[in-house]
This record gives C-alpha cells, sequence and structure tokens, in this order.
C-alpha cells in the first residue's frame, strides 16, 4: 500500500505557477495572465475592468468633471453641466436628465390646432396639421411628408391642369397659345407680348394726343397715357403741339415748328398810296425838305384810320399821328 502511494505521487504531473502577460505576477492571483495591465497592484480605472484584481470592477473614487453636481457615477454625460439627473428634459435629441429616455417631455400644442408637437409638422402654423387639407403653395399643410401633392386641376376648361397653366383661370391663357398684345404671357413661357409688331409710342402728359419724343418706348401697343404722334415741344401745355394754330406776335411757338410767326407791317398802304401819288412826287423832286415829315410818317407801319395798332402786345399812336401829317401835306398841295 505504501508502495503504491509513493508511486501515484511520482506519477502524478506538475502544476507550477505561470505569468503569461509577463507583469510580474502569476496566474494563481493574477486575474487576467493575458493582460499586462491587469493585476494585483493595478491603478483601478473606468473602464468596466477589475483593473486591480480585487473583485470589483470600477471601484474608483467618483468624479464630477462638469462641475454640474452630480459625479460620473450617476451622470450619463459628465462633460456637459446641462446633462444631469436633475435636469429639465427637451426636445433636443439629447437624454437630459439621464434616465435613459430620449426627449421624452409632455406633448405641446403650440398653435392650437389639436394637433401636439408630436405629430405637427409646423406646430407654429394653425393651418398645417395632420387633418389639413393639402393645397399647391409650397408647404405640407397635412404633414404627411409631401409637398403640394394635390391632384391636377384644370378648373378653366382649357386642357390644361394647374401643373402647367399658368392661368388656370382663364381659358385663353395655356402653353401654346397664340400671345397677343394684352400685357399679359398668353403662351405660359414667362415671357408677355413678345415676337409681336410694335410701335413707337411717346408719353403725352398734358393729353393733347401729342407726346414727347424723349419719352418714346417702343411697344406692340400703346401703354397708358402714351400717344402715337410725337414732336410736342411743350407736353405741359394743352394748347401747344404740332396739330395747334398758331397765334402771331404773342411770343409763343404754339405750333412746334420752331418760330413765332409775326403779322406783316407794311407801311404805305394808306397815305401816300392815296394822298401823295402825284403831289408829293413834284414836291419832293422841287422842294426837297418839306415832305420828308409825312414821307417818314407814311413809311411807319401804322393803319391810315388812326386807330391805335398794337404790335407784341404794346399799343402805338403812329396811325394818328400819320394821318394828322397827310393831311397838313394835302391842305399844302391845295393852296398851291
Amino acid at each position: 500500500m505504501r508502495l503504491l502511494l509513493a508511486l501515484s505521487f511520482l506519477l502524478a504531473p506538475s502544476f507550477a505557477a505561470v505569468d503569461a502577460d509577463g507583469d510580474g505576477y502569476d496566474d494563481t492571483v493574477d486575474c487576467d495572465d493575458a493582460d499586462a495591465t491587469v493585476h494585483p497592484g493595478a491603478t483601478e480605472v473606468a473602464d468596466a475592468v477589475d483593473n486591480d484584481c480585487n473583485g470589483l470592477v470600477d471601484d474608483v473614487p467618483a468624479v464630477d468633471a462638469d462641475g454640474d453636481g452630480y459625479d460620473d457615477t450617476v451622470d450619463c454625460d459628465d462633460a456637459d453641466a446641462t446633462v444631469n439627473p436633475g435636469a429639465s428634459e427637451v426636445a433636443d435629441g439629447v437624454d437630459n436628465d439621464c434616465n435613459g429616455l430620449v426627449d421624452d417631455v409632455p406633448a405641446l400644442d403650440g398653435d392650437g390646432d389639436g394637433y401636439d408637437d408630436t405629430v405637427d409638422c409646423d406646430d407654429a402654423d394653425a393651418t398645417v396639421n395632420p387633418g389639413a387639407t393639402e393645397v399647391a403653395d409650397g408647404v405640407d399643410n397635412d404633414c404627411n411628408g409631401r409637398v403640394d401633392d394635390v391632384p391636377a386641376v384644370d378648373d378653366d376648361g382649357d386642357g390644361y391642369d394647374d401643373t402647367v397653366d399658368c392661368n388656370d383661370a382663364d381659358a385663353t391663357v395655356y402653353p401654346g397659345a397664340a400671345e397677343v398684345c394684352d400685357g399679359a404671357d398668353n403662351d405660359c413661357d414667362d415671357t408677355i407680348d413678345e415676337d409681336l409688331a410694335t410701335s413707337t409710342w411717346y408719353a403725352d402728359s398734358d393729353g393733347d394726343g401729342y407726346g414727347d419724343d424723349a419719352t418714346a418706348v417702343s411697344a406692340c401697343g400703346a401703354p397708358d397715357g402714351y400717344t402715337e404722334k410725337g414732336g410736342d415741344c411743350n407736353d405741359r401745355a394743352p394748347g401747344v403741339n404740332p396739330g395747334a394754330e398758331e397765334i402771331p406776335d404773342d411770343g409763343r411757338d404754339q405750333d412746334c415748328d420752331g418760330v413765332d410767326e409775326t403779322t406783316d407791317t407794311g407801311g404805305d398802304t394808306g397815305g401816300d398810296t392815296g394822298g401823295d401819288t402825284g403831289g408829293d412826287t413834284a414836291e419832293d423832286s422841287g422842294g426837297g425838305g418839306e415832305d420828308s415829315g409825312t414821307d417818314a410818317a407814311d413809311d411807319d407801319p401804322a393803319p391810315v384810320d388812326g386807330s391805335l395798332q398794337v404790335v407784341c402786345g404794346t399799343a402805338s399812336p403812329a396811325g394818328a399821328l400819320g394821318v394828322l401829317l397827310g393831311a397838313l401835306a394835302l391842305a399844302r398841295r391845295r393852296r398851291g
């Protein structure tokens, strides 16, 4: 019996302690002999590992890195002071209060349309909500994730619906319609009155049918306040234009021809033609100076009836003086 015990002891396998990770601690004490950072005597850090092989994981002193009053054992984001177990949850995609839930805030109906902000895609606009009617306005009115998904409508019955018709209330306006001179885009090509014959028009400020040449524009039809006739030299005076009647001697150019017409003021119509036909000729050839006053008077542009003549707005007594001098000359001839 003793011999069998001795033999079994000698034949039993020998198990020597091993330090596989070479950290100085063999596998009889090293709780992870494949990791040299883990062994008795290592510094415990918060990494979910029992670094110092004391049977406790992350038994490190609590730290409040963000200074919010909550250490890293309870603070789910110890780098953000706005995030901690005492914070108020807000809808920002973050678990603000560290309860494991994100944006678990009470639902709000900011626009009072009966739909809270969990379903209302624009809770600041009461016309936008899941129960609204979609209209073509560039907005997702019914919060279905699609904008202007409304059925096409041809309100004016011209064969073109409102997805292509630029004025679906006018049956004369649609893609392919004939463009006419009306200030509208008849064919829906985003151009107004294109490819039409044009004329020159002039602004007629005084409404006399003639416009100022400096205001000329080219258009297929007359713009408001324009006329097809130009040449108005004073577009603030209705009585002045190329078609007006000229008033002589008034200092104004009514017909816009560049001049103010004057009357003919030739002088020998009365005295010399009648009374001086014979006598003056003889007397003047012999006597010389007696008739100088008469002829000078006869050459004056004055009427023989003695009436006052108006020249450029000024009254002249020349006519009366001419008649008086003619009478004196006639008396001398009779005496002779």
